[in-house]
């Protein structure tokens, strides 16, 4: 193995060690932060830096989490590993111990989200809000090639982090989102963002995800506590 293929398979070692992250379950995760409650801002965002869950942890178990910890940079730490965890199961425990309904009530439960989606969004009034989205990036760990007269090295991993925030006013009119006056059906329009973004909700985005939704394989999973109920 010549030097540059051993310099590169170095790099990806460390690289992999650097960004393992500890796992954790919603459980142990609670148990955690029942341990650090009262503790400094800082203090705790740095214990829960380097964590990922194993779980997904619920909308209501998040919002509660947020009540118990005003601190910004534990609250910015809490919204990382809740969002992080977005497409994993619930914790068992959470998951209600109810029954499915049959083929027919499933067909009929999507009917009447149909239903109302369609009803909904063709009489939403035209209005404006802002949107403020919260932007995260992480940093992996990369070789820097010495110069003459300074030693090379592998640059520090940081992990997933908050790099600050982007708003724009967003007006609903006549079934479309205008966003700096730009009108789109998605609500793509406005200034260029870095990464990930969000746009359509809206509004338009409900019936797009939806119509593509039905249109594909489509399973039962669970049901699931809301806050509002069922």
């Amino acid at each position: 193995m010549n030097r540059v293929a051993f310099l590169l398979v170095l790099t990806v070692g460390i690289a992999c060690q650097a960004m393992a992250a500890t796992r954790v379950s919603v459980e142990q995760l609670e148990q955690l932060l029942g341990s650090v409650h009262g503790q400094s801002d800082g203090k705790i965002a740095r214990q829960l830096s380097g964590l990922e869950l194993t779980e997904r942890a619920s909308s209501l178990r998040v919002a509660r989490w947020e009540a118990d910890f005003s601190g910004r940079q534990t609250r910015e730490a809490l919204i990382e590993l809740a969002d992080a965890s977005a497409f994993l199961d619930l914790p068992a425990a959470e998951m209600l111990a109810k029954a499915p309904p049959d083929r027919e009530g499933r067909v009929a439960l999507l009917l009447k989200t149909v239903n109302s989606l369609n009803m909904t969004v063709t009489k939403l009034p035209n209005f404006y809000a802002k949107r403020t989205t919260e932007h995260f990036e992480d940093t992996p760990a990369i070789e820097r090639w010495g110069r003459p007269g300074r030693a090379g090295g592998v640059s520090a991993y940081v992990p997933l982090h908050g790099i600050g925030k982007s708003t724009v006013t967003v007006s609903y009119h006549d079934g479309y989102e205008l966003v700096n006056a730009k009108k789109t059906s998605l609500g793509t329009g406005g200034p260029a963002v870095t990464g990930l973004t969000t746009s359509g909700e809206f509004g338009p985005i409900l019936l797009v995800v939806f119509d593509n939704a039905i249109r594909g394989k489509m399973a039962w999973g669970h049901w699931e506590q809301g806050a509002n109920g069922i």
